[in-house]
């Protein structure tokens, strides 16, 4: 993995802390559903799609941003403050705007190797999404039984 230091990390472009984040979003959510629902391909897609949605991100956003440090709410208002490529889709500009700024968040503590930390706000963010997303568990599990 590549890591600059923190300093180096702060200074970049909030939009490519963001582009970062969003690949770490991604992969930690797909992640976390492969581990805890035996699903096709496809659902895993919808649910993660879900999750990392500008809704989903806001959602997350309401349970970590409060614990954010200094540095990490100096990066989230840039990111969200910043002018961006893209128009929003399937959001509202306040939803888009936060969603980037939370991932520029992700791609900051990521590209700086702040790992601990990283996982920490993910965990914390993305909480019980079995619960969430309204998953019954595995399905191998399920046709096991009916058998």
């Amino acid at each position: 993995m590549t890591v600059i230091p923190e300093r180096d990390a702060y200074r970049m472009n909030p939009v490519t802390l963001a582009f970062l984040g969003d690949a770490v979003l991604t992969l930690y959510i797909r992640g976390k559903l492969a581990m805890m629902a035996d699903y096709p391909s496809g659902d895993l897609q919808k649910y993660t799609a879900v999750e990392v949605s500008a809704h989903g991100q806001n959602i997350a956003l309401a349970k970590v941003g409060p614990l954010f440090t200094d540095a990490e709410k100096d990066i989230f208002h840039r990111g969200r403050n910043s002018k961006k490529s893209a128009k929003a889709r399937n959001a509202t500009v306040a939803e888009y705007n936060n969603s980037t700024g939370f991932e520029a968040v992700l791609g900051y503590l990521y590209i700086s190797g702040q790992f601990a930390r990283l996982d920490e706000i993910l965990q914390l963010a993305c909480g019980d999404m079995k619960e969430e997303l309204g998953l019954d568990g595995f399905r191998a599990a399920e046709t096991e039984d009916t058998q």
